[in-house]
């Protein structure tokens, strides 16, 4: 056992933390741009509903006067 040597590693290096420092930020990037994908959408969706909800109420208006 004496000229056998115990290669005990005891935390990460260097090179690993890089590593997964770099996969972090691409999951976060990720993630961001869904949620910003998502918030769009959101407004595009609140746009339609407004317009929808206009023409309806202006529906509305004209059979009141024709009727």
């Amino acid at each position: 056992m004496e000229g056998t040597q115990v290669n005990k590693q005891l935390g990460i290096n260097l090179v690993e933390l890089m590593v997964a420092m770099m996969l972090s930020a691409l999951v976060l990037a990720g993630v961001l741009n869904v949620v910003a994908s998502v918030k769009e959408s959101h407004k595009l969706n609140d746009a339609l509903s407004q317009s929808q909800e206009s023409g309806r109420f202006a529906l509305d208006l004209l059979v009141d006067a024709i009727t």
